[in-house]
């Protein structure tokens, strides 16, 4: 049945009510009308301040140990926010208490001095100095094969057990000098969080057994995640730190939810969440991308890209399809092999990228 709408002659005539009480008259009609929508223009533009859109950060991602060029394209690439640098924990602490700043405070100068932000990361796991074994911790060693992508490896690796009480120790010992050093940095744009896996992500290897045989339970590696991300807060309270999720044995545990839950809980805007698998056919419904998209109400929240040019590139697929995924999840930036980025092929894509709007 079709409701007849009224003139505005019959909106303003006084009607009867069965009670006895006299109608709204047109003009009062008006007058809550105009109330409710200034009531709702002033929601929605406090809800439009919060969620704010910005043009898309991108980063240009750096082997590790990285290139100390002067003539890095990317520091003079008007598409490119910044550089992701990334130093092996073994490379700046090469014995106990001597750390190796050069190279980072040589890292930050070529990228600020060509105006462009830092991204940066100290990463453990299989890159752990060997002073820190020889102290005690105990390590958990694996091959390649129990890695998603053996052929980037080399065959044997070590790392130490995540929870070990000697490596924890040494571990955040070394990130408090680190927060020493570059906390309140104005051309850091936010410090990784590695620790609790085997490179700068949460992922372990997938040696299911050999993990059951040295104790591993989910509720250690929450523990372990927390205290980390407890200790690089303490280190860098001025400065927002990172962390790249993942479920670290995949459908064998469940530590992704609790950990990202406590990061969105506790530092809400101060540490920010990322994923470092971003390729063309991940599903909008994956876990990972519904664990992004539900944080940037929170927090910021950004991607790296699986692979580029040389690494990984069949399995990232049409890195333009992939950045549309990453729009779809309300990112704020992205980060794209320094491969990509030099890659002129490449320039329509990350042209694109660069126009799309982020929170």
């Amino acid at each position: 049945m079709l409701f007849k709408r009224p003139s505005l002659l019959e909106a303003g005539v006084k009607v009867s009510h069965p009670t006895g009480r006299v109608g709204v008259t047109m003009k009062h009609g008006l007058y809550i009308f105009m109330l409710a929508v200034a009531t709702l223009g002033f929601f929605f533009s406090q809800r439009s301040v919060a969620m704010a859109e910005h043009p898309v950060k991108i980063f240009s991602l750096q082997k590790p140990d990285g290139d100390l060029k002067q003539d890095l394209p990317e520091l003079s690439d008007p598409l490119i926010y910044g550089v992701s640098w990334r130093f092996k924990w073994a490379t700046i602490e090469p014995q106990e208490g001597q750390c190796n700043w050069e190279v980072i405070d040589k890292a930050i100068e070529l990228t600020s001095n060509a105006g462009k932000k830092v991204m940066l990361r100290v990463v453990s796991g299989i890159n752990t100095p060997e002073w820190v074994y020889q102290a005690g911790a105990k390590p958990f060693d694996f091959s390649n094969i129990d890695l998603a992508h053996p052929e980037n490896f080399q065959k044997n690796m070590r790392m130490p057990v995540p929870w070990d009480e000697v490596y924890l120790s040494k571990w955040e010992k070394f990130i408090e000098a680190f927060g020493k050093r570059y906390n309140g940095n104005s051309h850091i744009f936010s410090i990784q969080m590695t620790g609790g896996g085997h490179i700068g992500e949460m992922n372990l290897p997938k040696a299911y057994q050999k993990w059951r045989e040295i104790g591993y339970s989910d509720e250690r590696i929450i523990t372990v995640w927390k205290q980390i991300i407890d200790a690089y807060r303490k280190a860098f309270p001025d400065i927002p730190t990172n962390l790249d999720i993942n479920e670290p044995l995949g459908r064998k545990s469940d530590v992704l939810g609790p950990v990202a839950s406590y990061v969105v809980s506790t530092y809400p805007g101060k540490v920010y969440l990322q994923q470092n698998g971003l390729r063309e056919d991940i599903s909008r419904n994956d876990r990972i991308r519904k664990i992004i998209r539900e944080a940037s109400v929170k927090t910021i929240v950004g991607y790296q890209m699986l692979g580029g040019r040389g690494f990984l590139e069949k399995q990232t697929g049409n890195r333009l399809a992939a950045f549309r995924n990453a729009m779809e999840d309300h990112v704020s930036y992205v980060e794209v092999y320094a491969s990509d980025v030099r890659d002129p092929t490449m320039k329509s894509a990350l042209q694109s990228l660069s126009a799309m709007k982020g929170r």
